[in-house]
């Protein structure tokens, strides 16, 4: 177990250096943790401290690989348990609203494993001759599933349980349900696997008043009622069945990204990107939709969380995170993605949909698009029909040390204390080589008997996938203490 705490104005790899991370294992650490390691800290008006510790994960829940690489991961793959977070409270009742924390306090968190290890691989062209959008499944018949990880003040955060998800007596999969998405599943040989609509993708969590989990998932996209101590998927909730069937138009692999159930019960999904209507706007959209879902009614409603459209290149490269809920209306999310001059953002927002206007049935009223879904509308032209909704800047996680690219899970333990998971991708990636090219896979399409091509000609390169550097393969908590304590927070 790793901890480290940032100094303003020092780089995270400069801290590293500069206090070591190799002292003795803190009394109780498992194998393979790291001491505790502290730097001073100059506050500012914003955060007080930032802590970062390391998620010790034994062994034994590593992920059995055989496949070509299995040389570069000789005790299996390390989990994933960072796209989803929450904090998980004594019985019955909602997580992530906490009691109160100090440093000698010990909590549980809940985390998601992801859909499982995958890394980017080439598009897929099939027998028809359609082009999918692919991802490589290094183990395909794993479950995702549910993460218990301890914290104490002896050992850090340490993985100590797992539940894999299932529905009935079918185990969930990672693999793409056709049903859903037209993305598929290669091997690392880039092969394709058959669809499986037992596929998930999850990649949020919260909790009910009745302890039930629900998880939203990307594919769908999907939100997913779970007894938790199981892992059993009660229900299912689709595009078109429970759900708005305009959700179907989400970006491939960009389904919902986060979910937070409400103080009065309502579940919420944030869809990870704009929308892509009949593949046409979701370089041009103006806001992500944010979905409520009753489950006392089965009542649907959509808000628009305006995303920084001008930081990007385009209005699509804008990513969404995981989401909080602070009350009725008001909730925390992450903003992240490559600014239009490829600077990574992860930026955590407060939103409020108090006056926000519901989307659902709302068409443009002005402009060349009359009569279109909103999502094709100008900025001036989408704000004369609707009321979008409302944000406040709470941190940029990057100004204070945040070096990965991906921020998915975040949850608070009290109401000015915020932990980010990174997502380090089961420690493995996937490049071409040998193609002068590029290295990066989804530059390139792979057909159905295996032929690589790169803008249409025959590519000399190969497929591999290859271990991240160990620090990569860590999944790490990146703890925030605000000076301002969120108001209204967790209200009852």
């Amino acid at each position: 177990m790793n901890v480290l705490r940032y100094t303003g104005g020092v780089t995270l790899t400069s801290l590293i250096a500069a206090i070591g991370c190799a002292e003795a294992p803190r009394d109780g650490a498992e194998e393979g943790s790291l001491g505790q390691a502290a730097a001073a800290i100059t506050a500012d008006d914003v955060v007080a401290a930032v802590d970062i510790e390391t998620v010790s994960v034994p062994k034994r829940f590593n992920i059995p690989y055989t496949g070509a690489a299995q040389a570069e991961f000789p005790d299996g793959l390390p989990l994933s348990v960072g796209s989803g977070l929450r904090l998980k409270t004594d019985g019955p009742g909602r997580c992530g609203c906490g009691r109160g924390h100090d440093e000698q306090s010990s909590y549980t968190l809940v985390g998601l494993s992801d859909r499982g290890p995958n890394a980017d691989s080439p598009n897929f062209l099939d027998a028809a001759g359609v082009n999918h959008s692919a991802k490589s499944f290094l183990v395909p018949d794993f479950t995702p599933r549910l993460v218990t990880i301890r914290v104490r003040p002896s050992t850090g955060p340490v993985v100590t349980d797992v539940v894999p998800l299932h529905s009935g007596r079918t185990k969930a999969v990672g693999l793409p349900p056709a049903s859903l998405t037209t993305e598929v599943g290669l091997s690392d040989l880039l092969v394709a696997y058959p669809s499986s609509q037992a596929g998930i993708d999850p990649e949020g969590v919260d909790f009910d008043a009745r302890g039930n989990a629900w998880l939203c998932e990307e594919y769908g996209p999907s939100l997913l009622k779970v007894r938790p101590a199981t892992g059993e998927i009660l229900e299912r909730l689709t595009p078109a069945r429970g759900l708005p069937a305009l959700l179907a138009s989400r970006q491939i692999n960009r389904g919902f990204e986060g979910v937070a159930v409400s103080p009065a019960g309502k579940v919420y999904g944030m869809v990870q990107s704009t929308l892509d209507i009949d593949g046409k706007t979701k370089g041009t959209s103006q806001f992500i939709r944010l979905v409520e879902y009753d489950p006392k009614s089965g009542a649907t409603r959509m808000f628009a969380y305006p995303h920084d459209v001008a930081a990007y290149k385009k209005s699509g490269d804008a990513k969404m995170g995981d989401l909080i809920a602070l009350g009725d209306n008001q909730f925390l999310t992450i903003e992240e993605g490559k600014d239009k001059n490829g600077a990574l953002r992860n930026i955590v927002y407060q939103i409020d949909i108090s006056h926000a206007t519901d989307l659902t049935g709302v068409t443009l009223s002005t402009g060349a698009n009359v009569g279109k879904d909103l999502e094709y509308g100008t900025l001036s032209e989408v704000q004369t029909d609707i009321v979008l909704a409302t944000k406040t800047l709470v941190v940029d996680l990057r100004a204070y040390g945040f070096t990965p690219e991906k921020a998915e899970g975040m949850t608070l333990i009290d109401d000015h204390t915020l932990i980010v998971a990174n997502d380090q991708d089961f420690g493995a990636s996937g490049a071409i080589e040998g193609d002068a090219n590029s290295t990066d896979p989804t530059k390139y399409v792979v057909d159905s008997t295996g032929a690589l091509t790169f803008n249409g000609a025959a590519s000399s390169g190969t497929y591999a996938v290859h271990a991240l550097a160990a620090d990569d393969q860590k999944s790490n908590l990146f703890i925030v203490h605000l000076q301002t304590p969120f108001a209204g927070y967790c209200a009852r």
